[in-house]
């Protein structure tokens, strides 16, 4: 069945201290390019790094780099990003290898299939390079929002999703700037009807060393969800 495609698509991605790595991500995207016509830019939002991040991102003359002196947080860089994207369509990554964008033309179909406003790649459907630490964490999250009465959504704290470039303003409006923009930015799919579905993703272990720290920035996420529960 023929599949319409979107008009442009745009790549956000947010870069703190990834200069392992850049060239892996780089050469991915590469492939897409020859597979995705539609896909319009490439941007990203280098956060603040103090590492050989920037200098590797300056040999890349076909994508966007904003530069951010400080750390803007997880949210903050992807906010960034996403306020310069100029697509119909926006989808967003990690810069540490983990993500495989190369999977876009599937979550293209399924989206344009589905009639969809948001996207989300799940990691969780099949074991994959997640250490057991996180992947234990994230369906603490999933078990703590289905007890809670909210929809089903299998990985809520996913860091790829594929979206509808008008929703970019409400995605900018989450208050929370650090990783746990993750979960809040699930939270407001969720309270604005938006129509969503899930797409199991391929999942790697990072290169380099995480940012996440599992006691704290998980206490973020429950909070996150407290919080919205508690305002609704």
């Amino acid at each position: 069945m023929f599949i319409k495609t979107p008009r442009s698509i745009s790549i956000v991605i947010p870069c703190h201290n990834e200069e392992a790595a850049i060239a892996p991500v780089m050469e991915k995207i590469a492939e897409v390019r020859s597979r995705v016509p539609e896909l319009r830019e490439v941007i990203v939002v280098n956060d603040g790094s103090t590492d050989r991040s920037p200098q590797i991102l300056k040999q890349y003359t076909d994508i966007e780099v904003l530069n951010s002196k400080k750390c803007l947080g997880y949210g903050g860089a992807l906010k960034l990003g996403f306020q310069h994207a100029s697509s119909d369509l926006i989808i967003f990554l990690d810069m540490d290898d983990t993500y495989d964008i190369r999977q876009l033309p599937e979550m293209l179909q399924q989206f344009e299939q589905q009639s969809l406003d948001v996207l989300f790649g799940n990691r969780l459907s099949n074991q994959n390079g997640m250490p057991w630490v996180r992947r234990f964490g994230n369906n603490l999250y999933y078990y703590c929002l289905k007890v809670m009465g909210f929809p089903h959504i299998g990985d809520p704290c996913t860091g790829m999703r594929l979206f509808k470039s008008h929703l970019k303003d409400e995605f900018c409006g989450v208050s929370q700037n650090d990783l746990s923009y993750s979960m809040a930015l699930t939270l407001l799919i969720i309270n604005g009807r938006m129509k969503f579905a899930e797409m199991p993703i391929y999942y790697y272990e990072r290169a380099g060393e995480s940012k996440l720290n599992p006691l704290s920035d998980g206490v973020k996420f429950f909070w996150a969800i407290l919080r919205h529960r508690l305002l609704a």
